[in-house]
């Protein structure tokens, strides 16, 4: 075999590997560049965003230096962006991607800037395909009043989200602004298939009458969701509609809640609720009714079926007006068929308070039948909670009864601990602490994904390099191999092939071969017939005329 085309097929087969894996150029855009003698480079940038993405190749990344650019951008190829951070890069207005249908992203498509505006602020046309794509620290920032129910951040036309790690936004900001009429603005999400992971972000909004203020509204049909280390406040608040496997743990949820409508096979634990109760159809409302917030649990749109939920471990505290946890459903009345397998255990509700009647820790608030397993909850009081009914004419707020539930519930045993139930007789006795221990904190349900530990940019960032790497250095291996038999060998035959006669070879008597070969001497003898069989015939020659 020729060694010089070994050589050029490894080369080349690492140099298109290269150019697959490797990221983009970058085109760099600054306030102080020139579009007219700026090259894209970081020393000499173009000026305007839009100019940079006419001169950019489809894959190359536009770095944003920083400033404040005042454009709304359209972009019709596959680009990514980045700027210098969060805090010191801002697009004073819109991205719209309308790519063509079917195009696929893949990677970190946003990264370190801000977008702030009155309207859209990014907005997807199209069938896009996103696979293992990140959001990595970009704030989304209304600056001024904006239209009732605008769609901040929208997927239109469908999208599919493939890969292990599907999509990913982490460490993003999602903010309303604090302003008088925020106007029920929401960022929606419309998601088709999964996986999909909120980590840590924050949604801030504002809590005015009939407002749903600072919404992230994940729907259209989802699945393996996961939102963790994520906090809301001042009204912002999630909406999960019609979708399954779901895990939510390990969050913040202040003065805000998080709404399941229409969702099967959810896992909520771990997370803080603080003065919140559960009204989160409508969002945040005025002052003189306190705070809602909490968990509900909606039966609305989508499929309208709710099976498989726990809500487990939490910590629910501060003010509330309605109910920490709301279970509700208005048309069709609910069933035991769309409404199922619903536990509320371990979890914390001694510490919520408020000043008007109808508060509840658990509301299901239907009389149909179905019912709800509320096991080994903390109720703050040695009696736990009073089982309401609507017909019941004494389910009244007092000083002495704070902490009630309502509906058809399995309130089960009051939690004292995990080895020991109390009686509803005497509870003081049984456990006079009524404190709640910590449980151990499962592993998510198979399928979802799980970003704790090593970042999704990391974990793709070895993924490019270390099979880049290893495979330079196996090939530098077997060139360095190769050189050494193909040099070792000729070295021997222009030792013994001089035009005059023979010359001395260390080890050998002028006028003679050795034929010794034994291991010392030809280590690789199998291997260099391989390569170089015209040259053994030549030997073989030598020989014969030497024994001649």
């Amino acid at each position: 075999m020729n060694t010089k085309l070994v050589l050029s097929f490894l080369f080349a087969f690492l140099l298109v590997l290269s150019n697959n894996l490797i990221s983009s150029a970058y085109v760099w855009v600054s306030n102080t560049g020139d579009d007219t003698t700026g090259t894209g480079t970081s020393s000499n940038p173009y000026k305007t965003i839009a100019h940079t993405i006419d001169q950019a190749t489809a894959l190359d990344t536009i770095r944003m230096k920083a400033g404040e650019y005042e454009e709304t951008l359209t972009v019709s190829k596959q680009l990514y962006f980045e700027g210098d951070s969060v805090d010191t890069t801002t697009i004073l207005g819109g991205i719209i991607f309308n790519t063509a249908k079917n195009t696929k992203w893949t990677g970190t498509l946003i990264k370190n800037f801000k977008i702030e505006g009155t309207s859209k602020l990014l907005y997807y046309q199209n069938h896009q395909i996103f696979e293992d794509i990140i959001w990595n620290s970009v704030g989304f920032y209304l600056n001024a009043n904006i239209t009732s129910g605008s769609h901040l951040v929208d997927f239109i036309g469908g999208t599919q989200v493939q890969g292990d790690d599907g999509w990913t936004i982490e460490y993003c900001t999602f903010s309303t602004g604090h302003y008088e009429n925020p106007g029920g603005a929401y960022f929606q999400f419309r998601i088709t298939d999964g996986p999909t992971t909120f980590s840590h972000c924050e949604l801030d909004g504002y809590d005015y009458a009939t407002n749903q203020s600072c919404q992230v509204n994940i729907a259209n049909s989802w699945s393996d969701l996961l939102i963790h280390n994520t906090v809301t406040k001042e009204g912002g608040n999630f909406y999960l509609c019609n979708g399954d496997n779901l895990i939510v743990r390990d969050n913040t949820f202040t003065d805000g809640p998080i709404a399941l409508d229409s969702v099967s096979g959810a896992d909520v634990y771990d997370n803080s609720f603080i003065d919140s109760g559960a009204h989160p159809v409508y969002g945040p409302i005025p002052d003189e009714y306190e705070h809602a917030g909490g968990i509900g649990i909606l039966g609305m749109y989508g499929s309208k079926i709710v099976h498989d939920i726990q809500i487990r471990n939490n910590k629910f505290s501060g003010k509330v007006r309605s109910s920490s946890i709301l279970i509700n459903r208005w048309n069709p009345a609910p069933t035991t068929e769309t409404f199922a397998d619903i536990k509320v255990y371990e979890n914390d509700f001694s510490e919520i308070e408020g000043d008007y009647s109808g508060i509840y820790a658990i509301n299901l608030n239907f009389d149909t039948g179905v019912s709800i397993d509320a096991d080994k909850n903390f109720w703050a009081t040695p009696y736990g909670p009073k089982e309401c009914k609507t017909s019941d004419t004494d389910c009244k707020h007092t000083e002495e009864q704070i902490i009630r539930v309502r509906g058809n519930i399995n309130v089960g045993s009051w939690y004292c601990s995990e080895e020991m139930k109390i009686s509803t007789t005497d509870p003081e006795t049984d456990c006079p602490a009524l404190q709640p221990t910590a449980t151990p904190t499962p592993t998510p349900s198979s399928g979802s994904t799980d970003t704790s530990g090593m970042s999704t940019s990391t974990k793709i960032a070895l993924g490019v390099s270390l099979p880049i790497g290893f495979l330079l250095i196996v090939a530098l291996i077997i060139v360095f191999i190769l050189a050494r038999k193909k040099k070792k060998l000729q070295n021997e035959l222009m030792m013994v092939r001089q035009p005059q006669g023979w010359t001395q070879v260390s080890g050998v008597k002028s006028g003679s071969l050795s034929t010794d070969k034994s291991p010392s001497k030809y280590d690789d003898e199998t291997d260099d017939d391989a390569f170089l069989d015209s040259d053994d015939d030549d030997l073989e020659d030598l020989e014969d005329t030497d024994s001649d």
